[in-house]
């Protein structure tokens, strides 16, 4: 089961962007009947976000002192924030309601991926290397693995029906190497993406020759 956790992304963070941040958890948190006992407490969050925010004023006449003054101030925050955010996490327990009211951002849960579409751009990999076929395809989003099947094929007549066709491997990557096949003989190839919702389509038919 996915929970929803409080996510700190300080990363993206301007130092203004930082400083309303802090500011945001300190208003949710105060009187917040959930979090009695933060850790940092919610002073010492104040506390340095206001020196964040006079160091950031007194950097912005330039000079590489005030400057690195500024980044110390902001590394202080930024620690403390993060200590918070686990704290947060902890007392909510993926409660979504409870991390919403922490001020803290939220994190987003993986959306389930539907059926997939069959995969396309199906193309014959030709070489003096090659023994056999070898066929790739565009990769499929959500797929995690692929059923490649194989079709004896007369050119002219009419394609196989999808009794002929043949299992011939299921594969991680979007691409397959066959071996063993009698070279100058026609085939039929087509691919199925399969992931968590089963197995798409078979793409349309690539018609192939064995080296």
């Amino acid at each position: 089961m996915n929970k929803r956790k409080a996510i700190f992304k300080w990363y993206r963070m301007s130092v203004t962007d930082l400083i309303a941040h802090a500011r945001k958890v300190v208003a949710g948190m105060t009187g917040n009947a959930t979090y009695t006992t933060p850790a940092p407490t919610l002073a010492a969050i104040t506390t340095a976000t206001d020196e964040l925010e006079a160091a950031q004023t007194a950097a912005s006449d330039g000079g590489k002192e005030l400057t690195a003054i500024m980044n110390a101030r902001r590394d202080v925050l930024i620690d403390l924030l993060r200590q918070l955010c686990d704290y947060v996490n902890n007392v909510a327990d993926g409660d979504e309601v409870k991390v919403l009211s922490s001020g803290f951002d939220i994190n987003k849960l993986p959306q389930p991926i539907g059926t997939l579409p069959a995969p396309l751009k199906l193309e014959q990999v030709m070489g003096k290397k090659v023994k056999g076929l070898k066929v790739r395809w565009g990769r499929v989003y959500g797929s995690r693995t692929y059923l490649v099947q194989r079709a004896p094929y007369t050119p002219g007549l009419p394609y196989p029906t999808d009794e002929d066709y043949r299992d011939v491997a299921t594969v991680t990557k979007a691409r397959i190497e066959m071996e063993g096949l009698r070279p100058g003989t026609t085939y039929l190839v087509r691919t199925a993406a399969i992931g968590t919702a089963g197995r798409s389509d078979f793409s349309s038919p690539l018609q192939t020759i064995a080296l």
